[in-house]
């Protein structure tokens, strides 16, 4: 394929239609509906299901997880893959709207890291709503004061919520993880 970034092919088709007056694009719903459905199982997963319950046991204490006879090894590669499928979809999904090069993965690394420290450890919803926040608040910024601006801001606010919370905005308190 070469050096040159790339983009990849529409997952849902191009065109859009309208609903109540409001035209849509074929592509970005379907990457919003994708998107919702896979925040929803991850969330059912962790929360809802023994797999995740093991999961959640070694990502606090991984000796302990051992002891009670959760097969660690197993569960660490079991999230690596989904962290790796999850990855994979979203590059499929947003692969049509963005240029695709084989370096471009650092950025957006650091911006799932900051939702998650933003949104607190162990929340779903909590990263869900960081990287919601994230995105409003880099759309407007950049709006105003252009992209370089909005990335100098969204660290500075990321450092400052922090400093006030360090759990994130939805992290749990400390001790309430069994």
């Amino acid at each position: 394929m070469g050096a040159a970034p790339l983009t990849a092919p529409s997952f849902a088709g191009s065109g859009s239609f309208e609903i109540a007056g409001l035209t849509l694009g074929r592509q970005p719903l379907a990457i919003v509906v994708v998107g919702g459905l896979l925040v929803a199982a991850v969330w059912f997963l962790l929360e809802r299901t023994q797999t995740g319950r093991r999961m959640r046991a070694v990502a606090a204490d991984r000796y302990m997880a051992r002891a009670v006879g959760i097969p660690v090894g197993l569960y660490i590669t079991l999230s690596l893959a989904l962290a790796g499928a999850l990855a994979g979809i979203a590059g499929f999904l947003l692969g049509h709207q963005f240029l695709v090069a084989p370096t471009q993965g650092a950025g957006h690394m650091l911006k799932a890291y900051i939702a998650v420290a933003l949104g607190g450890w162990g929340s779903v919803p909590g990263a869900l709503l960081g990287a919601l926040g994230i995105g409003a608040f880099e759309t407007f910024v950049s709006a105003g004061f252009g992209d370089a601006w909005a990335s100098a801001a969204l660290y500075v606010c990321v450092l400052l919520v922090l400093a006030l919370r360090p759990r994130g905005l939805f992290g749990e308190p400390v001790g309430r993880r069994a």
